[in-house]
């Protein structure tokens, strides 16, 4: 009986060793369609694959050791390859013997005997595999040079190139060639080929060209950002000075000085501002035109180039009302000013006859009385004189061809000097004349 099972084992294990066999000689040709490898010399030429490629492994790019960088690497399909291979040889591993099953009472269960991971044949096909694998590398290797001349967009270096760039002055034609460098080189990039077939390999890059054109495209907008925030800044100069001008004209003038340095602002508003911010217009329009090219503005730039660019036409009417208000307010300070100078002439003319009136006083004993009087009416005619100083000050601000001079200002001044002198005096005699008619008399 012992030899019976194991004649029937020998059987199989050579059954088993048979399928092994065959299965491990029909991986290996599928993979020997590949054995001629993929090398080529000059420029890769694509063409129709003359066979179906068997593993795609991609070109991705390693910025912290600056290279590009098989995924899967040759390591790791050689690997999965040979794994492949294991897998074939253990599926008949630790098949049980038929009089394991048949007596449940046997202590030791037994394995018909099969092929090894190390028996020649096995590593026979490993060799082969391996051997594939390798002469299927020069062409990845080889076409990855194809992205050598984009190692900067690698590195940190492209980053550093375009800041010292943005922190030089530059005009717009500089920007456009910079701009137009990165924009050659995305377009450059997206010419690639995506999926190259290599026999054994089919290379994606996708990954790879899409990081180069997304590293391009990065360098691009660090420079359209750059004039994005130049142009904010010229435009909110604009629109403050604007701001200002309008603040300036609707402020309400507290006197005549301020009323007319107002309208002489406006007078010359349009031949120095106003022309000189259409002058600010330019660069901040040209600023806008190179934007629209190259970027899409966000809503915020979009709202104040709208108000930096209205603000010409909009501030005319807020100038013409301006200048409407600020004459009704020339009017009405010119119709005050004849008001306070008739109302002036009274006060003055008043004052004259009250220094006119100390012709007839002639009473010693309202001496004191006369001198109050006469220093009261100092007072007024000197306070008169600075009055007159404001209002020729006023009539000039308001151009009135011909300031009023108020002489009998000057002339009640002269006119009660002489009694100044003669109440004064008489008070003083006064005052004196008991301690000298009445006093001691000293030697």
């Amino acid at each position: 009986m012992e030899h019976f099972f194991s004649a029937i084992a020998t059987v199989m294990s050579n059954q088993l060793r048979g399928a092994v066999q065959k299965a491990l000689n029909d991986f290996i040709g599928l993979l020997e369609v590949y054995g001629n490898g993929n090398t080529y010399t000059g420029e890769y030429e694509r063409g129709l694959p003359t066979v179906n490629n068997a593993i795609v492994i991609g070109l991705e790019p390693n910025q912290s050791s600056a290279s590009v960088q098989f995924e899967p690497s040759f390591t790791d399909v050689s690997a999965a390859l040979v794994n492949c291979l294991a897998i074939i040889v253990l599926s008949v591993d630790k098949i049980p013997r038929v009089e394991s099953k048949l007596f449940m009472d046997k202590d030791v269960e037994e394995y018909i005997s099969s092929t090894g991971t190390g028996d020649d044949c096995v590593l026979e096909v490993v060799r082969r595999v391996e051997a594939i694998v390798e002469v299927n590398m020069p062409g990845p290797m080889r076409y990855r040079t194809v992205y050598k001349s984009y190692q900067h967009l690698l590195t940190q270096e492209a980053e550093n190139t375009t800041d010292h760039f943005l922190r030089g002055e530059h005009d717009l034609l500089e920007y456009q060639k910079a701009i137009e460098k990165h924009k050659s080189l995305t377009d450059e990039v997206m010419t690639l080929i995506v999926v190259v077939p290599m026999h054994l390999f089919e290379l994606n890059c996708s990954k790879m060209n899409k990081f180069l054109c997304d590293r391009s495209n990065m360098l691009s907008n660090m420079i359209l950002r750059d004039i994005v925030f130049r142009s904010r800044t010229v435009n909110k100069k604009i629109c403050e000075q604007y701001d200002t001008i309008v603040t300036r004209i609707t402020t309400i003038p507290d006197n005549t000085d301020d009323l007319v340095t107002l309208m002489k602002f406006l007078e010359k508003l349009e031949t120095k501002e106003l022309l000189d911010l259409k002058n600010q217009l330019v660069p901040a329009a040209e600023n806008l035109m190179f934007l629209l090219d190259y970027a899409t503005l966000p809503e915020e730039d979009i709202k104040l180039n709208d108000t930096t660019f209205s603000w010409p036409d909009r501030i005319l009417p807020i100038i013409s009302y301006s200048e409407m208000r600020l004459r009704k307010k020339n009017e009405q300070a010119t119709d005050n000013l004849s008001g306070w100078k008739k109302e002036f002439m009274e006060r003055v003319e008043k004052a004259v006859d009250d220094t006119d009136s100390f012709r007839t006083k002639d009473r010693l004993t309202e001496a004191h009385t006369y001198v109050e009087q006469l220093e009261e009416l100092g007072t007024r005619l000197t306070a008169y004189a600075t009055e007159r100083d404001t209002i020729n000050r006023e009539e000039e601000l308001l151009e009135v061809p011909e300031p009023t001079q108020y002489p009998q200002i000057a002339e009640s001044l002269l006119m009660k000097e002489p009694f100044d002198k003669l109440w004064t005096t008489a008070v003083r005699f006064q005052e004196r004349y008991d301690p000298w008619t009445k006093g001691p008399i000293q030697g």
